[in-house]
Formats: structure tokens, sequence, C-alpha cells
């Protein structure tokens, strides 16, 4: 007799970044909703927080001035946690995990806004995340000139059509 797996598929892991305002709210919620009623188990985070000591972390992170050293190893504790206790179990059990911010954060306000040298940057995220990634990551951008939000789909290895599809059908219809 053969040997049959029912082990659950690994769920994906897609990350949402871009400045306040930009719609990441509204297009995270309209990507559950498709993920939901297609049947699959979605997990909604965000960055910095997610965990209870992620929430510490993120209230220090707004509320404390620091250093732009501390700030960042304090992004990427955060993170460490969030992906160990939250994130990772998640997707194990073949859920779908949507995050508002994820590392690509890191390098738009800690290394291109305030200067960290990216080579700090990669050396903390190697470190803390051993390489783990999301499997799809959402740019919301908001154009001066354009009143509605444009939204830039970056795809890694991986990430079926079918979801690439599934998202531009939804991106640019308006809520």
């Amino acid at each position: 007799m053969t040997e049959v797996s029912c082990k659950a598929p690994l769920g994906r892991f897609i990350t949402f970044e871009g400045i306040d305002g930009a719609g990441k709210s509204t297009q995270i919620n309209a990507l559950e909703k498709y993920l939901c009623d297609a049947g699959r188990e979605v997990v909604l985070t965000r960055e910095p927080g997610g965990t209870p000591l992620g929430e510490k972390i993120r209230a220090m992170l707004l509320g404390d001035e620091m250093t732009l050293e501390a700030e960042t190893l304090l992004f990427f504790a955060a993170r460490a946690e969030h992906v160990a206790k939250k994130i990772r179990p998640a997707l194990e059990r073949g859920a779908w995990v949507i995050s508002d911010r994820f590392a690509d954060a890191t390098y738009a306000y800690q290394v291109g806004g305030k200067g960290l040298p990216a080579a700090k940057a990669h050396a903390i995220e190697d470190w803390t995340l051993g390489g783990f990634e999301p499997d799809l990551t959402v740019l919301a951008a908001q154009m001066p000139s354009v009143p509605d939000t444009v939204l830039i789909l970056t795809v890694a290895a991986g990430v079926g059509v079918f979801l690439v599809l599934a998202l531009l059908r939804i991106i640019f219809r308006r809520q």
C-alpha cells in the first residue's frame, strides 16, 4: 500500500508596503476577503507589532527618542519574534499571512530616509531572519498628479500566476 500524506500545503506570505494613506489597508482588506471567499485561512498582521513583544517594541519605537542604530535593532528584534511566533507557525499550518509592512520598510525608512548604511541593514536582516522573505510584496504608491492609488507588484519565485491575476483584478477595481 502506498503511503499518502494528508499534510496541509504551506501557506503564502504577502506583504504590503507604502506610505500611510497610500491605500494599503484598502487593498489588504480586499485581498483578505478574496482569500476567505476562496476558503483560505488568512492571518492579518502588522509591523512593528504582531506579537505581544512586538506591540511593546512598537510603543517604544513610536514614543521614545532613540538612535538610528537602536531603532533599527528594535525593528529587527520585533520582526524576528514576529516571524518565529506568528508568521512561520501560520504558514506551516497552511494559512495565508498578510502583513502591513515587513523588512522592505526598514530599507525605505532607516536606510533610504535616515541614512543607515544598507550593508548594516543587510547584515542584521541575514542574522535575524536567515533568508526568510515574503512570497509576494505589493507596493502601494500615490502619484501627486494622479488621484488614484497605483500599485506595483513584485512577484517572488514560487507564486503562481493565478495569484497575480487575482490581485490585479482586486487592485484595479476601486472599492
